[in-house]
C-alpha cells in the first residue's frame, strides 16, 4: 500500500465530495496558478502546499480525472518547487474510479 501523499489535482468539489481516493488531499491546480493561468510565485505555491500539509519531503503521487491537472501539478512541484519525490499516477480518477476492487472514499 503507498504510503506517501496522494494529492487530487484539479477535481471539483462536485466530484470530490462524491468519491475519491481514501486519504487524498484535494488540491485544485489553480491554487498554484495565477488569474492570467500563469503558475504563481514559488514563495506564493510553497504557501498554498504548506497550507495543504504537503511537504517537501513527501512522497507524492498527483491524479485528476484523466492526467491533465496532474501533469502540470508535477511539472510545479517538481520542475519549480524541486519536489523530487513527485508522480503522476497516469491511470487517474478514469482508471482508479471505475475498477471494481479499489478503495473509494465516499
Amino acid at each position: 500500500m503507498y504510503r506517501g501523499t496522494l494529492l487530487a489535482i484539479g477535481r471539483s468539489s462536485a466530484l470530490w465530495a462524491v468519491r475519491a481516493h481514501p486519504g487524498a488531499v484535494h488540491l485544485p491546480i489553480e491554487l498554484l496558478r495565477t488569474t492570467q493561468c500563469d503558475f504563481k510565485s514559488i514563495d506564493e505555491m510553497q504557501t498554498v502546499l504548506a497550507e495543504h500539509h504537503i511537504a517537501p519531503e513527501a512522497e507524492i503521487v498527483s491524479y485528476c480525472t484523466i492526467g491533465n491537472r496532474a501533469a502540470q501539478a508535477w511539472f510545479a512541484l517538481h520542475q519549480l518547487l524541486g519536489y523530487r519525490s513527485t508522480t503522476i499516477y497516469y491511470g487517474s480518477w478514469a482508471e482508479w474510479g471505475t475498477t471494481v476492487d479499489t478503495p473509494v472514499e465516499t
